[in-house]
This record gives structure tokens, sequence and C-alpha cells, in this order.
């Protein structure tokens, strides 16, 4: 999915990714990445979250009603504008997880990365699966 803004420091743009996450959360679909600074959404690579720049709510919260996302995307304008930073969500045993990540072509840096930022997981988009570190 891409969203195809030159500038998130738009109120309009904001609202415009929130209300997509909220849709699709409504529609059952469990995740998504958006590029916020007009770049292409990666199909291929390993996306990791950045340690600290993550966010934890009930999809309750985000169907109720529009802060949530529109608080983080604010919140992380500068680091979500930069090259290869990416917003993401997905919901797991009801919870959905907001995030920044970067997107790797290799593998192994992806592990070091995600090692390095105390992840959990990465996400391989190729195979849309995640790989447990």
């Amino acid at each position: 999915m891409i969203i195809n803004n030159n500038k998130l420091n738009t109120a309009g743009s904001v609202w415009t990714i929130n209300k997509k996450v909220r849709d699709l959360l409504s529609n059952g679909v469990e995740g998504g990445t958006f590029s916020l600074n007009g770049e292409k959404t990666p199909s291929t690579g390993y996306m990791v979250s950045i340690r600290g720049l993550e966010e934890i709510i009930t999809p309750e919260c985000i169907l109720a009603c529009f802060q949530p996302v529109a608080n983080f995307l604010f919140e992380n304008e500068d680091i979500l504008s930069k090259e290869n930073h990416f917003f993401g969500f997905w919901s797991c045993s009801g919870k959905v997880y907001l995030d920044v990540s970067i997107n790797f072509e290799c593998i192994n840096e992806a592990h070091q990365f995600g090692y390095d930022n105390k992840q959990l997981a990465i996400w391989d988009l190729a195979n849309m699966a995640e790989i447990t570190l």
C-alpha cells in the first residue's frame, strides 16, 4: 500500500493515513506498511522496527477515535520523512502495534539491526512471514 505524499507535515496526510488504518482494521486486514515521504512501499526485503519507536494500542481504541494513529504519526514526523523509513501497523493477540521500520534487502543486516534494536522478530515481505529472532 502506498501513500504518495511529499510531506507528512500536512494534517491532511496524517488524517488520510489514519483513516486507511482504521478502515483496514475494520475490514479484517491484519497489517500494513505506508510510505509517508513519497517513496514506493517495499514489496521485498525485511522490515525491522526501530527500538523506542513502537506503540501498542487496542483495536477498539483505533476504531473508536482517530487520535492514536494520528498522534503516533505527528510524534514521529521527522524520522518518518527520512529515506527508507516506513510507518507500519499490525494486529496480534488483541493488540495493534504501530512502528517506524526500516527495510533491509540483506537478511543478515536485518537480523543484526533487529538484535541491536531488541526486536523479537522481523517481517519477510516476499513471503509475508514473521522471522523470529
